[in-house]
């Protein structure tokens, strides 16, 4: 995550990190090191996987294969055994995401959280269908890039890169991320 952050070549005011301690202890070294201010927001922590929650991938998908495949083909119809339904999950990382901006407007922030938060994160940014969610590849220590525009009638959000640190390629936009 470190050499991500130092390929960006950004100097971020705001470092928002989920509660999970595997962000948060990045977020509070990068954020000592920039001087930039920390703010943890719960509601970007990871969906709860229930049963799964804390086991390999690969054992999970050897012992549960069908109920994977149907997680994984339509999250939104399927809950992982005891785990968050999408669509609560969804929720509430998409109102954590609009108060962020709000709150931080005009400011360049960057968001340390998960791979399930950032796939919720660019269905609604995109309006896309949120079945659509395990359709995005977001690798561990991945960037995206999201351009947040506040107007009269409401925000807008667009996506100027995604992955981008892993191509070398980094837009030039500067506004929320």
């Amino acid at each position: 995550m470190h050499a991500s952050c130092k390929h960006a070549n950004k100097q971020w005011q705001h470092i928002i990190s989920s509660p999970l301690q595997r962000c948060t202890d990045f977020a509070k070294t990068l954020a000592d090191k920039m001087g930039a201010h920390l703010h943890v927001e719960t509601p970007l922590q990871e969906i709860d996987f229930g049963a799964w929650e804390g086991k390999d991938i690969g054992t999970v998908w050897q012992q549960h294969e069908q109920d994977i495949s149907q997680w994984s083909q339509n999250p939104t119809r399927y809950t992982p055994p005891g785990g968050e339904p999408l669509h609560a999950f969804a929720e509430r990382v998409q109102a954590s995401f609009q108060r962020v901006t709000q709150q931080y407007k005009g400011q360049s922030i960057l968001l340390v959280t998960h791979g399930g938060v950032i796939r919720v994160l660019l269905t609604y940014i995109l309006g896309m269908p949120l079945a659509y969610t395990n359709r995005f590849h977001v690798p561990y220590a991945s960037m995206s890039r999201v351009q947040c525009y506040h107007g009269s009638s409401g925000d807008a959000y667009e996506l100027s890169a995604h992955n981008f640190t892993l191509n070398g390629s980094a837009p030039g936009k500067e506004h929320h991320e």
